[in-house]
């Protein structure tokens, strides 16, 4: 790989940064090897301005900033594993494959199709930022807005026939989407000589969601995944507790997860085929990934001696916990 970065700045007021890079992977067939990602930033200090000279004795800094920026990826996993040379059709041994009376013989067969055409994983960050200082640094802070698209993402193929009985080597299949900002305040003070302070507060929101993921047309809308964020939980949605009345209703569907008792949990049956199995499963709460993160620092110094503490949480987000 190469990269290389540019700077410039005027009088402190005007900024600009041009970084690149260029990258081959050998995970890719020639020809699909190499990526250029190039990013650009660039800033303005309005308050050095000359027509901003009355507002020193309250206004010590203001920022404005934008900046834009690509990303690659060329690592594609399998439960954990690093999956290389996406481009060749990979074959494998078995023994007891094929047998000549009682004696077992080892065999091939073929264990990945090619992807050609699989290439590097590409995401466009976009960011909007403020920055400001007040009361010479009494109150500073920092806004961001920001957005990301993330497209040709290497996953598999969820639209392979299931006659085709050979796995097939990812291709660039996905997009996502994630929108948000993030919000930094801070105050510092001192009380008499030898005592100061400070109070900080940050919070951010941020939320993705699946554009494509290469799944049927056909699949039933409740049970897609795209339209709704990364690692999204899906399960059986509860009615209530199953009552006297449900066991000797005729049209209570039937479970396939064991006998069901007064006093269990019901199920909805979202196809009304029923049966209750996996084919109701549907998105339930929200994904393992926090939509609001936010966090509370205070610190204090008195001659030498300091003490901080911090408070952080998440909100919007589900965890899954073990029956155990």
């Amino acid at each position: 790989g190469l990269v290389g970065r540019v700077t410039y700045g005027y009088d402190d007021r005007y900024l600009a940064e041009f970084n690149a890079g260029y990258n081959g992977s050998e995970n890719f067939l020639e020809g699909k090897r190499f990526g250029f990602f190039p990013s650009l930033s660039v800033g303005w200090r309005v308050s050095n301005e000359e027509f901003m000279a009355s507002t020193n004795h309250w206004l010590n800094n203001l920022k404005l900033r934008a900046s834009y920026g690509q990303v690659g990826n060329d690592v594609y996993m399998i439960n954990g594993v690093l999956q290389r040379f996406l481009y060749e059709q990979k074959w494998s041994q078995i023994s007891n494959a094929y047998y000549f009376g009682t004696t077992g013989n080892t065999g091939i067969y073929e264990g990945q199709y090619p992807n050609y055409d699989v290439t590097w994983e590409r995401a466009h960050k976009y960011n909007l930022g403020l920055e400001f200082g007040l009361w010479n640094g009494l109150l500073n802070g920092n806004l961001d807005l920001f957005s990301e698209r993330r497209e040709d993402i290497l996953t598999a193929y969820l639209t392979r026939p299931q006659w085709v009985g050979v796995t097939m080597a990812a291709g660039n299949l996905g997009k996502t989407k994630n929108n948000g900002f993030e919000i930094e305040l801070k105050h510092m003070n001192k009380i008499g000589k030898d005592f100061d302070y400070s109070v900080g507060i940050t919070f951010s929101h941020a939320k993705n969601e699946i554009v494509d993921m290469n799944e049927p047309a056909l699949k039933t809308d409740y049970r897609k995944r795209e339209g709704h964020p990364i690692d999204q939980y899906f399960g059986l949605v509860s009615d209530g507790f199953v009552t006297s009345a449900d066991m000797s209703d005729p049209n209570m569907p039937v479970s396939t997860y064991g006998t069901v008792k007064v006093g269990d949990l019901k199920y909805r049956d979202m196809n009304k085929d029923g049966f209750i199995d996996s084919r109701d499963e549907t998105f339930i709460g929200y994904s393992n990934i926090p939509e609001n993160t936010y966090a509370l620092n205070l610190g204090c110094n008195y001659k030498g001696w300091g003490f901080s503490v911090m408070f952080q949480g998440v909100d919007h987000v589900s965890r899954y916990y073990d029956a155990e």
